[in-house]
């Protein structure tokens, strides 16, 4: 299975809060062709491990999926049967990196959704999403009442923690990418290399320690 996907930064605004997260658990579905075709039960069981959702649910937000315009679907028929070829979108930018941790955190599909809706709202190269309520609803498709209730599941499973301006996402479920300090330090090893005495000099730095 994979460990990261990159799901689109639209997501947040196309999708409710359940469907990102139906969206996110489809994404890691097994894509060894350039997309996946798995079946509405097998998705149901990603989006949900424990208590995996009923096909009709799954086929409801497939309908929903289609008129997000997010990805591509084919219908095709296999073994007699209609299946879907769903093809995720090839990110090279404006995209938040998820980790499969997720599909297994312990909260509703929705509490779920909205913490990966909320992640695109974090400042670049951090898990920090310094908003208030107010204008988080406006950046994303969920209503204020539901806002405040996913939150208060989130907060109440450590997912995301209160701060000053915002709230900290929990770190376990995404990557950040670089930090500051990783960029500083790549630039530092890029403008050593060339120079046989800063090479000699550094080339034994333990540059976790900078």
């Amino acid at each position: 299975m994979k460990k990261y996907v990159t799901i689109p930064n639209s997501i947040a605004t196309k999708l409710s809060s359940a469907d990102t997260a139906r969206f996110t658990a489809l994404a890691f579905t097994p894509d060894t062709k350039g997309y996946t075709d798995a079946t509405f039960k097998q998705i149901g069981e990603y989006v949900s491990p424990a208590a995996p959702e009923s096909e009709n649910t799954i086929k409801e937000f497939v309908r929903r999926l289609k008129a997000s315009n997010l990805i591509n679907i084919d219908e095709v028929f296999m073994d007699g049967k209609k299946r879907n070829k769903y093809y995720m979108p090839k990110l090279e930018s404006h995209f938040i990196i998820v980790n499969v941790s997720i599909l297994e955190a312990t909260i509703s599909i929705e509490a779920k959704g909205f913490l990966i809706q909320l992640f695109t709202l974090t400042i670049n190269g951090t898990y920090d999403c310094n908003l208030p309520v107010t204008k988080i609803v406006d950046k994303i498709k969920v209503s204020y009442p539901s806002a405040l209730k996913y939150i208060k599941e989130l907060l109440e499973s450590d997912c995301i923690i209160k701060t000053k301006n915002g709230y900290t996402i929990n770190s376990k479920y995404f990557n950040a990418g670089c930090s500051k300090e990783d960029k500083y330090i790549s630039q530092i090893i890029k403008d050593i290399k060339g120079c046989e005495y800063l090479e000699d000099r550094y080339n034994k730095t333990d540059w976790s320690k900078i």
